[in-house]
């Protein structure tokens, strides 16, 4: 029977119900082991995946509604046997994971750490704000299961004492077989493809817990109130005689290390998530008669490492990504010399990939195409690269499980390089992810977190930057898709380099839409003015600098187009307008500071009454913003703090505004030099997606964000926060403003 069922559920996920081996459907629901009232006139229950923040899938299946006698007379008292009948609705494949909680709310409750075991410890109402978040997001209007769907569903058309079998042990963790928690979907399911209603964590359900009617229902919701909510299915603590119609009840708020959920809905309409994603190649100008192509890898979810490599592949866990752009060949020796102006590699050849190079050398590159180009490339993560080089395949390298077939390594390459693009590609269309030259990341080396697992960006900080994919001198083992090696980013050595990714790429450049709306130049008096670049408005994923408790938890924010100012107010644009300076460090061009949040507004005052604009301070919302400037760099225009930032670790003193790099919006200096005042009182962040945020209502302390040259490089992320007295003055804080579009 256990094998049977199994194989049943193979035929409905596949949509191929059909007389098989003389076995009829009518036959099937005969013995018991089908309804077929439930599948749809294709034979199948229908499936659909909602895209969570951060490309986290969620996957539904479609229940179709149905009669069926709900509790049982060989029970308990209160599971009296009576008829339901049931519209058709979506219930969720899984129970929810650490993964999927972690990507709507940006925190995990949870007792027992990881991200596909199900989240546990929330109580019923900690799962309504994760379901208004949720549906925030995702447009849809998802719930918690009413007690009769769950049962039906659990039941999946068969008569069965477990959701799925007779037998426990094919179908749920319990005490018998399991004395922790485990990943969800590692058992049997039932006959309609869901997984886990027994056993695991219990699952709470929408209704009030009482008794059962014994007339026929149609839909029903429980009772109207009450003192405990019904949760179902048993746990990973339960005895094995909890069985699909077992009933149990709990306080609203209270919150188990065994009790989880799945989700419900009566409908979904996210049907086009189905479809496949066709990957998409561009071809790009990064310098005068030089392109590049890239190609677009969809987001996804991923199993990260290897119980089969090194020590330091480990531990497997699932990461999730998001869609970006990769370069379809290793950077070639050709795009280097037409960007940088000299040629570093160890073998000469236009088309051969470029080498030699240090990870600062590889960041400048990537800096200047994206200043040529208007796109904004930079070195993909670790995570990034690892999930384009296995390609949603299970190969041990990039394309194939024979390395002849992909990579140029030192059994097959007489230890010289070749031409990119010589081998065959993988699923993605990416070429030489396995051999030719090992390329360079972003990441800092170190262990493998189970906690940075929605677009990791590695450790914070460390002393070896991370390699991957191997080279023509390496040996097989050290070429997997999994393998990771590590050097010093000042490190240029041979058969090393690397390709380029951007998180989007867009036809037009942000720079060239609305030319004429883009940059506007102020006059404050005769010599001196102000210039201000238009932001365009749109959303974000806010928060989440691991170096920082108060940035989380990460929460989408939409915010409006705005003008912003493109350098921190100088001294010289404070004495047009107040006609003092009270900066401790002394420049006309340097960044005023040593100013109280009032003598801000004051300057603010002034400033409208002789302009036509009507400037304020940005919130923290725009400010953050505005700083990404549409990338995911961990400063505001790269991931290399001295291209763009003064800190501890290059000044001791303020600088003249805008001699760094700029981010992609434009603007200069917003991380380092001096830190900026926003419009925020401080305060802690908040649960799921807000409009236009504009902080407290009330607080002691304002929010200055971007670091300065007092600040080391934590403090100088887009992300960081501080606080601020808005009574004190400081020799390296100061502000930008900002006007409505």
């Amino acid at each position: 029977m256990r094998k049977f069922i199994k194989f049943l559920f193979l035929l409905i996920s596949c949509g191929l119900i059909q007389a098989c081996n003389n076995v009829s459907l009518q036959e099937l629901e005969e013995q018991n082991l089908i309804d077929t009232s439930a599948l749809d006139e294709k034979g199948a229950v229908s499936q659909a995946t909602i895209m969570l923040p951060g490309g986290v899938p969620l996957e539904v299946l479609r229940i179709n509604g149905g009669t069926f006698t709900m509790g049982s007379e060989f029970g308990h008292d209160d599971e009296t046997p009576h008829d339901v009948t049931l519209d058709y609705y979506y219930i969720s494949k899984y129970e929810i994971t650490q993964e999927q909680w972690q990507a709507v709310t940006g925190s995990n409750p949870s007792n027992t750490i990881g991200y596909n075991y199900p989240v546990e410890s929330v109580s019923y109402y900690d799962i309504q704000n994760f379901i208004e978040s949720l549906n925030s997001y995702t447009g849809e209007q998802f719930r918690l299961p009413t007690e009769a769907e769950w049962e039906y569903a659990a039941r999946g058309g068969t008569n069965t004492m477990y959701s799925g079998s007779d037998f426990y042990d094919d179908v749920g963790w319990f005490v018998n077989n399991s004395n922790s928690l485990q990943e969800v979907g590692t058992k049997q399911p039932n006959a309609y493809g869901l997984y886990d209603m027994s056993g695991n964590v219990w699952e709470w359900v929408y209704d009030w817990y009482g008794e059962y009617p014994t007339y026929e229902e149609s839909n029903p919701t429980g009772p109207s109130y009450g003192e405990y909510r019904v949760v179902r299915g048993g746990s990973h603590n339960s005895s094995i005689d909890i069985g699909v119609t077992l009933r149990n009840g709990s306080e609203p708020d209270a919150s188990y290390n065994d009790a989880g959920f799945r989700l419900a809905a009566s409908d979904v309409t996210a049907n086009n998530q189905e479809e496949e994603v066709e990957n998409e190649s561009l071809t790009i100008n990064i310098a005068e008669y030089t392109t590049m192509e890239v190609i677009r890898i969809p987001g996804g979810e991923f199993n990260m490492g290897s119980d089969y490599g090194d020590y330091n592949e480990t531990p497997v866990r699932s990461v999730s990504v998001s869609d970006f752009y990769m370069g379809k060949y290793e950077v070639t020796q050709a795009q280097w010399v037409a960007v940088m102006g000299y040629n570093p590699s160890t073998y000469y050849g236009d088309n051969y990939p470029v080498d030699n190079i240090s990870w600062e050398e590889a960041v400048n590159f990537l800096e200047r195409i994206s200043n040529y180009s208007g796109y904004n490339f930079r070195l993909p993560t670790e995570a990034e690269w690892e999930y384009a080089a296995k390609a949603n395949e299970n190969y041990t390298y990039a394309g194939s499980d024979n390395i002849n077939d992909v990579g140029w390594v030192g059994g097959n390459s007489f230890e010289a390089p070749s031409e990119v693009g010589t081998k065959k590609s993988n699923a993605f269309g990416l070429y030489d992810m396995t051999g030719n030259i090992s390329e360079w990341v972003y990441d800092w080396y170190g262990t493998y977190s189970y906690d940075d697992t929605y677009n990791p960006y590695g450790p914070a900080y460390g002393t070896y930057k991370v390699l991957r994919g191997g080279s023509y001198l390496t040996i097989d083992d050290a070429s997997t898709n999994t393998y990771r090696g590590y050097i010093l980013p000042t490190g240029s050595v041979q058969a090393l380099g690397f390709r380029a990714v951007s998180s989007t790429v867009q036809e037009d450049p942000i720079y060239e839409e609305e030319e004429n709306d883009y940059s506007q130049t102020i006059y404050l008096n005769e010599s001196v003015t102000m210039e201000i670049i238009r932001i365009p408005g749109g959303s974000f994923n806010m928060g989440g600098d691991s170096n920082h408790d108060n940035t989380f938890p990460i929460h989408e924010v939409a915010v409006n187009d705005f003008y912003m100012c493109k350098y921190e107010i100088t001294q010289n644009q404070w004495y047009a307008v107040m006609g003092y300076n009270p900066s401790y460090y002394n420049g006309g061009n340097y960044p005023v500071e040593s100013i109280t949040y009032n003598d801000i507004i004051n300057f603010i005052d002034r400033l409208n009454e002789i302009t036509s604009y009507t400037f304020r301070l940005p919130t923290e919302a725009e400010w953050e913003y505005a700083a990404n400037g549409g990338e995911t760099y961990q400063y505001a225009g790269s991931s290399s703090i001295n291209s763009v930032a003064w800190s501890t670790q290059n000044s001791n003193s303020t600088q003249s505004v805008g001699q760094l790099n700029p981010n992609g919006y434009g603007l200069y200096d917003m991380s380092g030099n001096v830190a900026e005042v926003c419009s925020d009182w401080f305060g802690n962040y908040f649960y799921g997606y807000q409009n236009n945020p504009t902080g407290p209502t009330s607080g002691t302390y304002r929010v200055i964000r971007g670091g300065s040259f007092a600040h080391d490089y934590t403090y100088c992320s887009t992300k960081a926060r501080l606080s601020h007295y808005p009574t004190s003055s400081n020799y390296y804080v100061g502000f930008r403003l900002v006007a409505n579009y």
